[in-house]
């Protein structure tokens, strides 16, 4: 899970560097296909990963994110073909408004999970609605604007460094802070269900004719306690997450 954050730190780094004056303006030239490509053809491919662990969540955020990006660069791709000579202020002031406001949503529904995601979350939604005030080219908010960025684009380093470490090494190494409800249930509700998958793509709650890495996997995994039937586990049934390996 740490690629959509080292995705959004370096895509939103790299933009916000110039908005605040960091690099020069010409950057542009590569802020655009980098943001096509690691912000947003990244950020897809790990919303269709996180689609198939059943993570409603991480999907729906990374696709947003991903999308957004491969917009601004499509955008960006435009203007400098000629195609998009209109000015288009109030549009994407309007655009830029939206992600923040999805972003707060997101911040919310993450509060189930640990207390780093929710900040993440927080923090993006201030830095889009700084952006959307940055619009009319004003040049203190968009420094401003681009420092906030910057700050977010740090967190985000924390963020994918510390789902590294927990991937890697197998323990918390940098404090996410997870809520007691998702460490009780987080080994039974996202096993991992395949010995035949180092790489974990088969984590996630089981369903009916789920794709399988080797045959039985899915039957297995399918006797377990999902969110279907969370209320009917009491809290001595969690089990660690190497039980489910």
């Amino acid at each position: 899970m740490s690629q959509p954050y080292t995705s959004l730190l370096a895509s939103s780094a790299l933009y916000n560097a110039q908005l605040c004056g960091l690099i020069e303006k010409a950057s542009n030239f590569l802020i655009i296909p980098f943001g096509i490509t690691v912000g947003g053809i990244g950020l897809l491919l790990t919303a269709f990963f996180e689609i198939l662990r059943r993570n409603a969540l991480g999907f729906t955020a990374f696709a947003i994110y991903g999308t957004f990006w491969l917009t601004v660069g499509g955008y960006g791709l435009m203007q400098a073909m000629g195609y998009a000579f209109l000015p288009t202020v109030k549009g994407q002031e309007c655009m830029a408004v939206l992600m923040g406001i999805l972003s707060v949503i997101f911040g919310v529904l993450s509060i189930a999970i640990c207390l780093a995601l929710p900040v993440t979350f927080v923090l993006l939604a201030v830095m889009f609605f700084l952006i959307a005030s940055a619009q009319d080219l004003d040049e203190k908010r968009s420094k401003i604007a681009g420092i906030w960025g910057l700050v977010t684009s740090g967190v985000a380093l924390y963020m994918g460094t510390a789902f590294l470490f927990e991937d890697l090494w197998g323990k918390e190494v940098l404090p996410l802070f997870y809520t007691k409800l998702y460490k009780a249930h987080a080994a039974r509700l996202f096993p991992r269900i395949s010995h035949d998958d180092p790489y974990s793509i088969t984590a996630g709650v089981p369903y009916a004719d789920r794709r399988e890495i080797k045959r039985g996997d899915n039957v297995t995994a399918l006797s377990a306690p999902s969110l279907q039937n969370l209320d009917k586990l009491r809290p001595g049934d969690a089990t660690s997450s190497a039980d489910n390996v």
